[in-house]
């Protein structure tokens, strides 16, 4: 197992997922790089390429939409080495595991998560951080390296094969955001200072789903095999 405080990190992918766990990450004393062309990042974080992001970091979080993941893989592929540990953060696993496994195999290490958390969860103070991994077989040590790494962070960490992982996730995340997705299409929520209490848990829900980039809403309706028949 590496030890703790070896871990540099950098994340590729700066949106609001990427910028809350570059906090988390910074608040435990771990060193955070970060590349993003799209967006402006502290220049404590800043590295100017994929390839400098690498240079500075032995474990890479991909903070990217789940469709993007293939596409950013076959850029950051020539300059991985087996001293890196990639991490992929979707709210989807069957086509991240796809990519990695594909493009990265049992040469490079990766491993999939899902952090059941994201800047708003933060925000609220919500704690534990719940984070689901999903093990890899290729590369067994991943597990507990990644295990240790969200520990650090404050993160409470359960494990699901990546299958079972999306067959929850259509059955609660999913379909919360439906649900939600849909009480805001129709102005629902909007006078919340004359709702009733049993209604504040569900305008948590649609802020919540407000809030979120919409690539997100497209991955867990679009990009989860089993969302369908859940809606259904």
């Amino acid at each position: 197992m590496v030890e703790s405080q070896k871990f540099s990190i950098g994340i590729l992918g700066y949106g609001r997922f990427g910028r809350a766990l570059a906090d988390l990450l910074s608040e435990a004393d771990i060193k955070v790089s970060a590349f993003d062309s799209a967006v402006t990042i502290p220049f404590h974080h800043r590295t100017k390429s994929p390839t400098e992001l690498l240079a500075t970091a032995d474990t890479i979080f991909l903070a990217v939409p789940v469709h993007e993941i293939r596409k950013v893989l076959m850029e950051l592929r020539p300059d991985l080495s087996g001293n890196h540990l990639v991490i992929d953060v979707s709210s989807v696993k069957r086509g991240a595991v796809n990519a990695m496994s594909q493009l990265l195999g049992d040469e490079l290490p990766w491993i999939a998560t899902h952090p059941l958390f994201g800047p708003s969860s933060i925000i609220l103070g919500e704690r534990p951080l719940d984070v689901v991994i999903c093990p890899n077989d290729l590369h067994p040590s991943a597990t507990d390296r990644a295990r240790q790494l969200y520990e650090r962070i404050g993160c409470r960490v359960s494990e699901q094969a990546a299958d079972e992982h999306d067959r929850l996730m259509a059955k609660t995340h999913a379909l919360a955001f439906f649900v939600a997705k849909g009480m805001i299409d129709i102005g629902a929520g909007e006078e919340l200072a004359s709702a009733p209490p049993s209604f504040r848990a569900m305008a948590q829900a649609i802020e919540s789903t407000r809030s979120d980039a919409g690539h997100l809403f497209r991955a867990i309706q679009c990009d989860n095999p089993y969302s369908a028949a859940a809606r259904e």
